[in-house]
């Protein structure tokens, strides 16, 4: 269940306040904004940000100055696929140098090979996570559009039987994004049972708040409005999140920086946490004012407009046309 309740990643609203403590968890560092798939449930392929990679630069001073803050967790991973950036596991092994206690990533897995996953290890990783979201050859291709099903799974069972065997330390996990097509529950159970430490399966929503249909093929329960995202959302108040342009958003499915709040490039991170823009956005968090932004959308499966908390830190012109995906399947 370690997996399940690092996701659910619950706030309590009685101690919330826009002035936030520095957490001790979740620094997010976006290495790369460029993917390999395009999945279905993904904004990735639509994403008008410029694709590349980050300034090894801000790596340092992002961990040396969230270590300084009390921070002992990092995960290498955002809206991109980080494998695709080869100095990986120079900065998992710089992580561990500072004295991260816990580094992980995610992945779709393609590149997540034995013998890569070796070396992420031997340079500190502590968990990694494929991202699966088929039971099946025929699903995956509609799914993740592409026909790496059978890649996939060769490298999550060799990983995993690697970690037994030899009895490492490192966790593999699996999360699965169901939709109504793909919500094979028994089928799901036979694949991942005894092929990784644990999985986790979620069903499809508007994250990001820039899908709108997704709504339409999701597996979630009407009660149980968008998961575990609800007003207040955790991410603000419990995440650090540097992108790949050296910025600071208070969302790790924040695809445009429509929720950047500072530049890390010009500012430390102790001034950047509870800035003016950051704390107005907590603060309306807390009273659920989150009315034009993709927060609304996300939460409320909405289909409004959203417009940046700081547009200098938006590349978009045009906020009006950014729902470019029709997912229904």
């Amino acid at each position: 269940m370690e997996l399940k309740n690092r996701i659910k990643n619950k706030v309590d609203e009685k101690d919330l306040t826009s002035n936030c403590p520095f957490p001790k968890k979740n620094l997010l560092i976006e290495v790369t904004n460029h993917c390999n798939n395009k999945c279905l449930f993904c904004y990735n392929d639509c994403m008008k940000r410029k694709k590349q990679f980050i300034n090894e630069k801000i790596v340092t001073k992002a961990l040396t100055e969230a270590y300084e803050l009390g921070m002992r967790e990092v995960g290498f991973y955002v809206v991109g696929e980080p494998l695709l950036d080869k100095r990986l596991k120079d900065f998992i092994k710089e992580a561990k140098t500072i004295g991260y206690e816990y580094v992980y990533i995610t992945t779709n897995g393609i590149l997540a090979n034995l013998e890569t996953v070796k070396e992420l290890y031997k340079n500190g990783l502590d968990s990694i996570k494929y991202s699966i979201n088929a039971s099946n050859a025929k699903d995956y291709q509609m799914i993740h559009k592409t026909n790496s099903f059978d890649l996939v799974m060769k490298n999550l069972k060799s990983v995993y039987q690697w970690k037994k065997r030899y009895k490492r330390k490192m966790k593999v996990y699996v999360s699965y994004i169901s939709t109504d097509k793909t919500k094979n529950e028994k089928e799901i159970k036979e694949l991942f049972t005894g092929n990784c430490d644990e999985y986790v399966v979620m069903p499809a929503i508007n994250q990001g708040g820039l899908i709108p249909n997704m709504e339409e093929i999701s597996t979630k329960k009407e009660e149980d409005l968008n998961g575990h995202f609800k007003l207040p959302c955790p991410y603000p108040f419990k995440s650090v999140i540097v992108t790949v342009e050296g910025y600071l958003t208070a969302c790790c499915m924040d695809f445009e920086n429509l929720l950047a709040y500072a530049n890390f490039n010009e500012t430390s991170l102790k001034e950047a946490w509870n800035n003016e823009t950051i704390r107005k956005f907590r603060k309306n968090q807390l009273e659920g004012k989150v009315e034009n932004t993709i927060c609304h959308n996300c939460i409320y499966n909405d289909n409004n407009s959203p417009r940046p908390l700081d547009k200098n830190l938006c590349s978009l012109e045009d906020f009006d046309h950014l729902f470019c995906k029709d997912v229904r399947i």
